[in-house]
């Protein structure tokens, strides 16, 4: 097991700082969740705040008091997109400027590792430093980046988290393909919605992670991906990924599942609590954040907090503590499940 020492997290909700959830819930309507961000000149120099693009300010501003008051051995960020608005922009320079002088800054924010490496160098960290960059699995994976640096006695503690931004490139992609929401539709309601699409959202999530044992934080037990649009061998996968760790279903207390109003990719979800889970607590969050590709990432947030919002609540069961196992996909392709210990 690894714990999570520390974690924070920017999103569409008030949960970044001492106090997550302190405020109300913000309720949304439309297609963009975008997030709440917290005043970054108490940790981030303001002559480089000036050259950040959200993306970077988002994933640095997450992750910068944790590096600075930690040392980790390592830095690992999971991201789809990377700063994919300055990547435009460089491109626009190069048509405008016929390859001419050109500004460095659009370049050196739009490449995925620049969170990382602009961690590394705001605290002279010179650990193993990387960046993973697959789609729906990006957190996933640089989570299992980090479990095997832990194996490999590599580390005792790391940095990892991912980061996303909603950019007008791809929010425009996506809403061609019609993977957006026609309607708008309040949040309260979006998860009941019954049609095609979903919100787009963005946000970042850090966390320190410890080889020390710690009985007060949550623990990181196992994690798997799985590449299938069926919903048999998504329940198929999580059978084994149980067994595997010698659990039956009804050894979870609670579910974290990524259900975000989408009709025509929820059955999977739908299909677990009905067919698998029966009894668990149930807990979600897309109508918080909205959809985005490492939002699994705030799932595992949630399930280290000693306590959650009532609107995540999306079934109430018998046992609340205990075993937590997250299971999210993206656009029904790419699966993730992660077995997390509760902290007591």
């Amino acid at each position: 097991m690894i714990s999570i020492k520390k974690s924070a997290c920017i999103s569409p909700q008030h949960t970044f700082g001492e106090n997550p959830f302190s405020g109300e819930i913000i309720i949304r309507k439309g297609p963009r969740y975008h997030a709440i961000e917290p005043d970054y000149s108490r940790f981030i120099p303001r002559n480089q705040l000036r050259r950040m693009g959200k993306f970077l300010r988002l994933g640095v501003g997450a992750g910068a008091q944790i590096v600075r008051e930690n040392n980790p051995d390592a830095i690992i960020i999971g991201t789809a997109n990377g700063g994919l608005e300055n990547s435009v922009g460089f491109l626009d320079q190069i048509m405008k400027y016929d390859e001419g002088t050109l500004t460095p800054t659009h370049f050196v924010q739009s490449t995925s590792n620049s969170v990382s490496g602009l961690l590394s160098l705001m605290t002279e960290n010179h650990g193993y430093n990387a960046t993973h960059v697959h789609l729906g699995l990006a957190f996933e994976t640089s989570l299992l980046d980090a479990i095997l640096l832990f194996e490999e006695k590599e580390v005792k503690n790391l940095l990892t988290g991912s980061v996303e931004a909603i950019s007008e490139y791809n929010y425009n992609i996506d809403r061609h393909r019609k993977l957006i929401k026609k309607e708008e539709i309040s949040s309260e309601k979006i998860l009941n919605s019954g049609t095609p699409g979903f919100a787009a959202g963005e946000g970042a999530a850090m966390f320190l992670l410890s080889e020390e044992k710690n009985t007060e934080s949550a623990a990181i037990i196992d994690i798997n991906t799985l590449q299938s649009d069926r919903y048999q061998d998504v329940e198929d996968f999580i059978r084994k990924f149980l067994t595997g760790n010698y659990l039956k279903s009804s050894d979870i207390d609670t579910l974290i599942l990524g259900m975000n109003g989408d009709v025509t990719t929820d059955h999977f979800y739908h299909g677990l609590i009905n067919n698998y889970f029966t009894g668990q607590e149930i807990l979600v969050f897309k109508h918080l954040t909205g959809e985005y590709p490492t939002a699994s990432s705030f799932a595992l947030w949630l399930s280290s907090l000693p306590y959650v919002p009532a609107q995540t609540v999306y079934r109430k069961g018998e046992n609340t503590g205990g075993l937590t196992l997250i299971y999210n996909h993206y656009l029904g392709i790419q699966h993730g499940v992660m077995l997390v210990k509760k902290p007591r």
